[in-house]
């Protein structure tokens, strides 16, 4: 198994370890199966909020959150449609109905586990959960040609002012086209909405040596290029725990959810759950190159002066040449560019 790499930043401000916690997507199993071997690893019991959306609480961890992915059967929206319709359901009945859009909607859209955070030092006790539920016969996002299934990793960022976020902002923007190539993202997602790309006239702004926002000018320019929640690196929780009402004038739209947070919200892996050679760790170990960069602002600047000599406006996607330049010249130092 690969080992769960550490960064090297390790503790945030007040001295404390950072946490980090997960958000896996796949198919396949029922909602009670998934809470049985959260329950089996960790303790703890069940408490359904609905039929589509459990917490685990009491586990040895914290509390875990299983749900079918879908705002439609999460809010019960289609309670509404049934009340305009002056459709009254028994109690029975409504639960037949539900179990019916439950079957109907897990060969559809995804269950997800999110995970507490953990400190990260004892994250690779997930690594049990992919195994349980890989051996359960989970289904990933190369399982159907339509699952864009995502892992997503919350790590606590270790400082809040906008020079130490501007540094992971840019470290990433720097590493994007290489941890792309590196994760081989399934065509699914390639075509989601869910992961799209920042545009290049953002990543050159940020990338300028010259750009020294302080963090009301770094939020404002972030959501003026990014009013959305479908960027592989979100950091919309880390602006909202920082300054919601600022988010919520600049994003003027009640359907963007946010769940603020003190983390970076790194949304580009695949969820490979039924590939027996896949960890969390390899996944992981990605987003711990951006977090190293993000500590050496002098390698990012000159970085950043080459990324913008040398990166294509041209390409389509992710620009191969770059991340092999990355691979070669910027990361062969940290033996970070294993694939």
């Amino acid at each position: 198994m690969d080992t769960f790499p550490l960064p090297r930043r390790l503790h945030n401000a007040a001295g404390r370890v950072r946490t980090l916690g997960i958000e896996l997507e796949f198919a396949g199993l029922e909602i009670a199966d998934i809470d049985g071997i959260i329950v089996e690893l960790y303790g703890g019991r069940p408490e359904p909020v609905s039929r589509f959306e459990h917490k685990i609480v009491d586990t040895c961890l914290g509390r875990f959150t299983v749900e079918i992915d879908l705002a439609l059967l999460k809010e019960r929206s289609y309670l509404k449609l049934l009340d305009f319709l002056g459709v009254e359901l028994a109690p029975d009945s409504l639960r037949q109905a539900e179990d019916a859009l439950a079957r109907l909607a897990a060969t559809l859209v995804p269950h997800e586990i999110a995970s507490p955070p953990l400190p990260i030092t004892e994250a690779h006790r997930l690594e049990r959960l992919r195994e349980r539920l890989q051996a359960a016969q989970a289904l990933g996002t190369k399982a159907a040609m339509y699952y864009a299934f995502g892992l997503q990793f919350n790590p606590e960022a270790p400082a809040l002012q906008a020079g130490t976020i501007l540094a992971y902002l840019r470290a990433f923007l720097l590493l994007a086209d290489w941890l792309e190539q590196r994760a081989q993202i399934a065509l699914a997602r390639r075509l989601s909405p869910f992961i799209n790309g920042f545009h290049q006239p953002y990543i050159r702004a940020v990338l300028d040596p010259d750009y020294a926002p302080d963090l009301a000018r770094l939020i404002d320019d972030y959501i003026a290029a990014n009013p959305t929640r479908n960027r592989p690196l979100d950091l919309l929780p880390l602006f909202a725990h920082l300054d919601p009402e600022r988010v919520a004038r600049g994003l003027d739209d009640a359907k963007v959810k946010i769940n603020p947070r003190p983390t970076f919200h790194y949304r580009l892996p695949n969820s490979l759950i039924d590939d027996p050679d896949w960890t969390l760790a390899r996944e992981w170990a990605g987003w711990v190159a951006v977090d190293d960069l993000a500590q050496d602002p002098t390698k990012i600047r000159r970085m950043s002066i080459d990324y913008l000599e040398q990166r294509s406006l041209l390409a389509v996607g992710y620009d191969e040449q770059w991340a092999a330049r990355v691979a070669q010249e910027w990361l062969s130092d940290q033996n970070q560019a294993s694939a």
